[in-house]
Formats: C-alpha cells, sequence, structure tokens
C-alpha cells in the first residue's frame, strides 16, 4: 500500500470522526440517551462512545507497537453527553494527525481483538495502515447503526453518514449511467 493511500485513509478517518462531532453538537442529551429497542436498547451515545473507543485504541496502541482493541477506555460520559462526545472527537482527530507525522505508513505492529469469550485473546501481526482500514470500516459500521437510529428519532443526518466510500462510489457510477 503506498504513502498516499494510507495518509488517505487518516485523513478519512478524521473526516468521519469530523461528521460525527458535527452530529454530536446537534444532538439533545435526551436524544443522545433515548434507547432504541428495534437496536436491543442502544443509544447514540453507547455506539459512538464504542467507536471512539476504537479510535483511541489505534492512537494508544501506535506507541507501544501493540493496539489492543479489548482494552479500551470506555469512556461512559461520552455515552450520556453529546458535547463530551463531540469533543473526544475532536481530540481524536488531532491525534490522528499527530500519528500520520510521527508513524511511517508501513510501520509494523500487533494487534488484539477477540472475537470470542474463552479469553483466549492471541495478538496478530499487521500494520499501521491495516489497522486504519480496521478502525474506518468499524466506525462506517457503526456510524450506519447511528443513522438508522437518528433516522428513528426524527434526527436529520446527512445520506452519506454511515455509508462505505465504495457504495458511494458505486451509488455514483449508477446515477451516472
Amino acid at each position: 500500500m503506498s504513502q498516499l493511500s494510507e495518509n488517505h485513509d487518516l485523513d478519512a478517518l478524521s473526516a468521519f470522526l469530523s461528521q460525527a462531532s458535527d452530529l454530536a453538537v446537534s444532538t439533545s442529551d435526551e436524544q443522545w440517551t433515548m434507547g432504541q429497542p428495534s437496536f436491543r436498547g442502544s443509544t447514540l451515545g453507547q455506539h459512538m462512545r464504542h467507536t471512539l473507543d476504537h479510535v483511541e485504541a489505534l492512537c494508544n496502541g501506535m506507541a507501544e507497537g501493540l493496539i489492543n482493541y479489548d482494552l479500551r477506555i470506555r469512556a461512559t460520559n461520552v455515552e450520556s453527553s453529546p458535547d463530551t462526545a463531540a469533543e473526544r472527537c475532536q481530540l481524536l482527530i488531532t491525534r490522528l494527525s499527530q500519528l500520520k507525522a510521527d508513524f511511517p505508513p508501513a510501520s509494523a505492529v500487533s494487534s488484539i481483538s477477540s472475537c470470542s469469550s474463552n479469553d483466549l485473546s492471541q495478538s496478530q501481526p499487521s500494520s499501521f495502515g491495516r489497522e486504519i482500514q480496521f478502525v474506518a470500516s468499524h466506525t462506517i459500521h457503526h456510524f450506519a447503526i447511528i443513522a438508522a437510529i437518528c433516522h428513528q428519532q426524527d434526527i436529520d443526518v446527512s445520506s452519506e453518514f454511515g455509508v462505505a466510500p465504495s457504495t458511494l462510489k458505486h451509488r455514483e457510477t449508477i446515477s451516472a449511467q
């Protein structure tokens, strides 16, 4: 993968966080914490916290060379306060910018993410670029859920929020025909 591509992925992840910050500041505390039965009672704040915890795990792990997605901070104040979520988004955008300056695109890392409940986590070899792609994909996935919760609450959200870039390109191609 080229440095241009990996920097683009970091820029895209930062742009996703900027979208999240914009959504958070336009959302009331009540909307942010309202559980949705069709999403097993989860809230906008819970999905945002989960997403931001993964970005933070990426930022924290790069300094150590080990990104452990299982040891997330789980900052519950993000779950209850959209203003806190917006602030955290801005902080993480700054941290991602610093990572971009500090780490070559092909920096080797290891990552840990449990796929079962048996406590047998193993680290896997990876790269900074691959982990950026994982976190960006994970972010889009949760933003899609956030967009659906917003729709249920009649909160206006961009039609591009939570949609994978490849899907947006495909839609553009289809509409151009």
